[in-house]
């Protein structure tokens, strides 16, 4: 995957505020918001005004959201499988 690179050089460079911001994107890509967002977070902890980093995580965040939404309304979060005491 395209995430591989980035990893790599995390690795090899934990304070590389690019390779977390594309990280995040690469994730977003596969549709994997929430593993985007912490990647988002530490971009931005790195480099507070990186503006792609504000937009990913805004991006990463909505995505979550409609996806929770989506999930509830169709039924598919209702239920014993969700481990919530008194699930429909």
């Amino acid at each position: 995957m395209s995430g591989k690179l980035y990893h790599a050089t995390i690795e090899r460079n934990p304070d590389c505020w690019l390779a977390y911001c594309n990280l995040g994107n690469a994730l977003l890509l596969e549709m994997k918001t929430l593993g985007g967002n912490p990647c988002y977070e530490k971009a931005l902890r790195l480099n507070p005004n990186l503006a792609a980093g504000h937009q990913g995580a805004g991006h990463a965040r909505s995505m979550a959201w409609a996806n929770c939404r989506e999930r509830w309304s169709t039924g598919n979060d209702r239920g014993t499988e969700t481990g919530w005491p008194g699930a429909v």
